[in-house]
């Protein structure tokens, strides 16, 4: 009997450290210095229709945040600097791993939908808005992180913007335009009428769980019946 409930006690144990894998939520960056971006190539801004940014996050970016291994991300958040002037219309996110540092044009191959398009009210300045990614993402722990965001609406109002991170030249490709060939419901949009490069990424936070986590299985030696 004392065999019997020593076991049930083992296995509960190892239940508790397996199910105590929590998601944690990190802001990359936070050491940079931190800008509003209101230009029409930011996300936020509603004053053009369409508008598409690629961000590039380096391995030493989500390391310096505390994240190190292939890890899931399940959420992505921006974090807004100026309230839209209308709501966000089918707001679409991709992921990518990538070796690349920069960029100079749109990346238009590689890329995975982690999210919409969807639409929503349009968030508040000085407020995180989140999106909970389905499917969700693997880091591979190895590679950069690329982010890519596209707003595509069928009308304008001025105003919106996001918080952004300085970084090196590059790290950030971006382009608006009003109905652009390529650029309507189900495209990618990828050559906008405008589009420039920018030394700054977008102000990001992410939660994830590792994805080979190994707990800690306690490991019990029964003692004789007796």
């Amino acid at each position: 009997m004392k065999k019997i409930l020593i076991l049930l006690i083992s296995l509960v144990s190892m239940f508790l450290v397996v199910s105590g894998t929590t998601a944690a939520t990190v802001e990359l960056l936070t050491g940079a210095s931190q800008n509003s971006w209101t230009t029409s190539y930011a996300p936020y801004r509603t004053y053009y229709e369409d508008s598409r940014a690629q961000s590039i996050y380096l391995k030493a970016d989500l390391e310096a945040a505390g994240i190190s291994g292939s890890v899931i991300i399940e959420e992505v958040c921006f974090y807004c600097s100026e309230t839209p002037g209308r709501d966000i219309a089918d707001l679409r996110i991709r992921m990518q791993n990538t070796s690349l540092t920069s960029l100079s044009s749109f990346t238009t191959t590689g890329w995975t939908t982690v999210y919409g398009p969807q639409s929503y009210t349009a968030p508040t300045a000085g407020t995180w808005k989140c999106h909970t990614l389905s499917p969700t993402f693997t880091w591979d722990g190895a590679n950069n992180l690329m982010i890519d965001v596209y707003r595509n609406d069928s009308a304008w109002t001025n105003g919106g913007g996001n918080y952004v991170r300085s970084t090196g030249a590059g790290r950030t490709y971006a382009g608006y335009c009003d109905s652009c060939a390529g650029c309507g419901s189900g495209e990618n949009c990828d050559n906008p009428s405008s589009k420039s490069a920018f030394s700054h990424v977008l102000n990001v936070q992410l939660t994830y769980t590792p994805l080979n986590q190994n707990p800690d299985i306690p490991i019990l030696n029964l003692p004789a019946d007796g």
